[in-house]
Formats: structure tokens, sequence, C-alpha cells
């Protein structure tokens, strides 16, 4: 699914860089996330703690892909 994602997003000319670059974070991603999850739980976080750092976590790039969109059409919160 990724990678039909960056088949429509990236120009061509940058279309290799884009999916490396979105492969490698997505790697990072899948073995970090046990990681932590499993050092949360470790510390006696409950189910709840455990579930609200990783929504704090996904926040990051969510704001980011909000702010990208808005840098792209000009919508820029002043």
């Amino acid at each position: 699914m990724l990678i039909l994602v960056t088949l429509n997003y990236y120009e061509a000319t940058i279309r290799s860089t884009g999916l490396g670059i979105m492969l490698g974070c997505s790697r990072v991603g899948g073995s970090g996330g046990p990681l932590l999850g499993g050092y949360a739980i470790g510390t006696g976080m409950g189910r709840f703690w455990v579930m609200f750092l990783f929504a704090a976590i996904l926040a990051i790039p969510v704001i980011a892909l909000l702010l990208a969109r808005a840098r792209r059409t000009g919508d820029m919160p002043a």
C-alpha cells in the first residue's frame, strides 16, 4: 500500500528517493514500536497509558502532514 501511495505522490524524477525514505521510515517504526511498547509495559504502565503514548507519538507525523499540505496549498494559519 505504501508503494502505491508513493507512486502517486512523488514526481517521476524523485520517486525512487521518496520510496526509499518512506520504506526506511516504516522499517524503523516497525521495529521500534514493539520495543517501545515492551519497554512501556515492562515499566508498569497500564494499557491505557501505553495506547496514549503511541497516540502522542502518532500526533507528530499527523501535524507534520497537515502543515506540509497547508504549505503546499498556501493555507498556512497566521
